[in-house]
């Protein structure tokens, strides 16, 4: 069954009929049992997740075959016209037929992608994001009004507007380079060292930043199995090496991971790279065909050979760190003594009881390097 979620109506081609619904209920109560697969262009709009498949990630596996094909699941525009939706219908129904070895796998990331935003629709997280972003705002406005001046602060761009937090906690099914990631992007924009008062929201607990140390070198430590790229002193040991200083030498290595060349870095930076690190040329040389699997099994297109090295990592970081926040949630979503508040790449926020024994968690870390620090 394909249904083709458009100005809150359900269209829903059965092979012969199109059947239009309005409710929810009433699609998923009525339509969806003894269903195989429900292939729906937008999975956000339900509940279900067993036999749901969406067609935005069905897509994207596609693009990433190493054929470099474009697939739109949904045009841009679109009229609630019988005639248009029934033909739209069936071109993604020649579309999945022709492509069925990719359904369990659709599925299998659909399901992955319904639980991590289930995360986000639990209501204290919800009314936390929510009043740290209005604490925030009027925390700009303050400042605004006590220079007198009329700045307009970039961080504030869209909160006049924010009706529905629920809508700005959801993860985006899929990035280009494979990761499952967060786009409440605001977050990212609020300084978290200077306003850090601001996502204190209960004057009883403790609040921590967990932080992973050396977290890219650590990425390579799934392919290479080599023990010096989770040494918390990698940076300081190859800064003396390279005679650089550890910030200088830190920006230049996650630059050449990232496609730099000898223009931004050096012949000699590249010489010794040579040197140091055959292995990681050993492995971006044996990397190969447009595409590549990463560790947790995503399909990954880079089309350029210098973004090669730079996609392994991201979407190899991005599938840690969800699975890592995932270990974590589910072993404390029942206990009131912790909370995580956010994830922004490799950083945690937590509340704790002011007895919360953090080392309860060191477990979770598998051996990687990582700092807590109270806030």
């Amino acid at each position: 069954m394909l249904s083709n979620f458009i100005l809150n109506n359900y269209f829903i081609y059965t092979g012969k009929d199109l059947i239009i619904s309005t409710s929810k209920r009433d699609f998923q109560n009525n339509h969806c049992n003894n269903v195989k697969n429900i292939i729906i262009n937008n999975c956000d709009r339900i509940d279900l997740i067993d036999n749901v498949i969406d067609i935005r990630i069905f897509c994207w596996l596609l693009n990433n075959l190493g054929n470099f094909k474009s697939y739109s699941y949904l045009e841009k525009e679109v009229s609630v016209n019988r005639k248009e939706i029934i033909s739209l219908s069936k071109r993604q129904v020649k579309l999945i037929q022709t492509n069925q070895a990719f359904l369990n796998q659709a599925k299998e990331y659909t399901r992955y992608y319904k639980e991590l935003n289930s995360l986000f629709k639990i209501d204290y997280n919800k009314k936390y994001y929510f009043n740290l972003l209005q604490r925030y705002k009027a925390e700009k406005i303050k400042q605004e009004k006590e220079k007198d001046c009329c700045v307009e602060y970039t961080e504030l761009a869209g909160l006049e507007n924010f009706q529905d937090p629920e809508k700005r906690l959801k993860y985006n099914f899929l990035s280009s380079n494979g990761k499952i990631y967060n786009n409440f992007y605001i977050l990212q924009n609020i300084d978290r060292k200077k306003y850090i008062e601001l996502f204190k929201t209960d004057k009883d607990k403790k609040y921590y930043l967990i932080d992973f140390k050396t977290f890219e070198p650590s990425m390579f430590y799934y392919y290479i199995k080599g023990d010096k790229y989770i040494d918390e002193n990698f940076y300081d040991r190859y800064a003396i090496k390279f005679n650089l200083s550890r910030k200088e030498f830190k920006i230049k290595f996650l630059s050449w991971i990232y496609g730099a060349g000898e223009k931004s870095l050096g012949e000699q930076f590249l010489i010794n790279i040579d040197r140091e690190f055959p292995e990681l040329i050993n492995l971006k040389n044996n990397i190969s065909g447009g595409y590549f699997i990463n560790y947790f099994g995503h399909s990954i297109i880079y089309g350029n050979d210098y973004k090669k090295l730079g996609y392994l990592i991201n979407s190899t970081g991005g599938d840690f760190l969800l699975r890592f926040y995932d270990n974590l949630y589910y072993a404390f979503k029942d206990s009131e003594d912790i909370i995580f508040r956010f994830m922004l790449f490799d950083e945690f926020f937590i509340e704790c009881k002011p007895d919360f024994d953090l080392k309860k968690l060191e477990s979770f870390f598998m051996g990687f390097k990582y700092k807590i620090e109270e806030m």
